[in-house]
């Protein structure tokens, strides 16, 4: 996924602090934002819960055939490019290109480079990896309703995190709403409704 659909110091300006704060608390909170944002987005995208491979046979060790499985029926077709992202396996982000989908809810990939030294057998991805067509999905850092909304969850996770108990106080000491909940996404439906993955809100 992209790492952020708002610009730092963009960012800065809406929250007034200027250089106040590094810019790596404040890269870690639009980033943060953006993945939860579209989490909720159709998208080109599947969840990745097992994974396996075996090494290329000719020429030997040139490349790495590996088998995923993903959680649920997915787009991705032959000769599209891919990215990997949130493995834990021998740092498995990356981009590669699908060369087989021999099944609903498996996708094939082939990278150029050796993955592993030898074969593995199937293994379970925990947490879930993530597969996604990069292209795609960066379409949206030029949708002005998203990346609005991107900005308004990334504010309230920045004054969340300034705020003592994670939780914002009136002038009188009143504590106002708790907002990391479910309202994170709720407040702005109005702006990403015509483009919220109805997969997204089962559960």
């Amino acid at each position: 996924m992209p790492d952020s659909l708002i610009d730092v110091e963009d960012f800065k300006t809406v929250l007034g602090v200027g250089d106040l704060y590094p810019d790596e608390d404040l890269e870690r909170v639009t980033e943060a934002a953006t993945s939860v944002l579209l989490a909720y987005l159709v998208m080109y995208k599947a969840k990745v819960d097992q994974a396996c491979c075996t090494l290329a046979v000719s020429p030997p060790g040139t490349g790495t055939t590996v088998r995923f499985r993903t959680t649920e029926p997915h787009k991705f077709f032959v000769g599209q490019e891919i990215v990997l992202r949130g493995f834990g396996i021998v740092s498995w982000d990356r981009t590669v290109t699908v060369t087989e989908v021999p099944e609903e809810n498996i996708v094939i990939a082939l990278s150029e480079t050796p993955w592993n030294t030898e074969p593995i057998d199937p293994q379970p991805i925990i947490p879930n990896g993530t597969v996604y067509d990069g292209t795609r999905i960066n379409y949206y850092a030029e949708v002005p309703e998203v990346v609005e909304a991107a900005t308004a969850i990334a504010v309230d996770m920045w004054q969340s995190r300034l705020a003592p108990g994670g939780q914002m106080n009136a002038v009188d000491f009143t504590p106002g709403p708790y907002r990391m909940g479910k309202s994170l996404i709720t407040r702005v439906s109005g702006l990403i409704g015509q483009h919220m993955d109805t997969g997204s809100l089962v559960g």
